[in-house]
């Protein structure tokens, strides 16, 4: 939509505004005076109407002020939106500090993200990626609050870390212990969608990006080691087809009471959508040249 202009002097119009600026360069100036955008001499029109050529004086006025008082309306100040605060201390923080022996994170709350490893009556373990470090996270407020989490899923919490056990005569792992609010909802975090193939190729590599991962996969299972034809694993477990003699891929569902029948109905041969927590990525204690990746069922479909 074209502009429209009243017929204002420069001077009537920003004199108010920017006083000195014009008696510095004067208000009867021959040739137009011109900002950025606009000029004026008599009237104020677009700086795009000029002559090739015709001579003008420049000012430094901001032209959101001219135009502003041509239209007018007063500009108004806007204020930056403000960046996303995210918590900067990280779960692996907390737990490389207590291995080396620290306890600077006690007495702090942070958000944390990671992986339930297991649920017990009083806290849920979360998987630490190390040997050496166990973290718990209870809700003495709330104790059913736990049942929020469940096993190999991965959550987003806010938690206090509260204390550090160092190891001992019992235990040779430092225990980092922490609370969740009893008002608070976990957040699930959403599996990693990713394929059988990437992560045999990872594991191939020498990586192990995909251990401590919450992932969905879509594979074909090879044997399933619950089949009665079998003998029937103790834990319902399967192996799925990976291509690769030198990678094997196991999936267990470690519940006493169903984790066999939960495993049994998945036919070798078939294939299934899973989701699965990655839980160990090991040398076969039977074959050093094959890795054994093993995972803790969730569900499928």
């Amino acid at each position: 939509m074209p502009y429209t202009f009243k017929t204002l002097t420069l001077c009537s119009v920003i004199l108010p505004i920017l006083a000195i600026t014009l008696v510095i360069i004067g208000c009867s100036a021959e040739n137009p005076i011109c900002s950025t955008n606009f000029c004026a001499v008599g009237e104020v029109f677009p700086r795009s109407e000029l002559e090739d050529g015709q001579a003008f004086s420049e000012v430094d006025i901001d032209d959101s002020v001219i135009f502003a008082t041509l239209v007018g309306t007063t500009p108004v100040e806007t204020t930056p939106a403000e960046t996303p605060v995210t918590d900067s201390i990280s779960f692996d923080d907390i737990v490389t500090d207590a291995a080396a022996g620290g306890t600077k994170y006690v007495g702090q709350t942070v958000t944390i993200t990671a992986a339930v490893r297991f649920k017990f009556e009083t806290a849920v373990s979360l998987f630490t990626n190390n040997e050496n470090v166990n973290f718990y996270v209870r809700s003495p407020d709330m104790p059913n609050k736990l049942n929020d989490f469940e096993e190999g899923r991965t959550y987003q919490i806010k938690v206090e870390v509260t204390h550090i056990n160092p190891p001992d005569e019992q235990f040779d792992t430092y225990a980092v212990f922490s609370n969740i609010d009893a008002l608070q909802v976990p957040i699930t975090v959403d599996p990693v969608k990713t394929s059988l193939k990437e992560i045999v190729e990872d594991v191939t590599s020498g990586d192990r990006n995909f251990l401590g991962n919450t992932v969905s996969i879509r594979g074909e299972v090879r044997f399933n080691f619950a089949n009665p034809l079998l003998g029937g694993s103790p834990l319902g477990s399967i192996t799925l087809v990976t291509n690769n003699t030198h990678v094997s891929f196991f999936i267990s569902d470690p519940d006493k009471n169903t984790g066999v029948a939960n495993m049994r109905r998945f036919q070798e041969g078939q294939s299934y959508n899973f989701t699965v927590f990655i839980y160990r990525i090991a040398p076969s204690t039977s074959n050093p040249d094959v890795t054994n990746i093993y995972s803790q069922f969730i569900e499928s479909n």
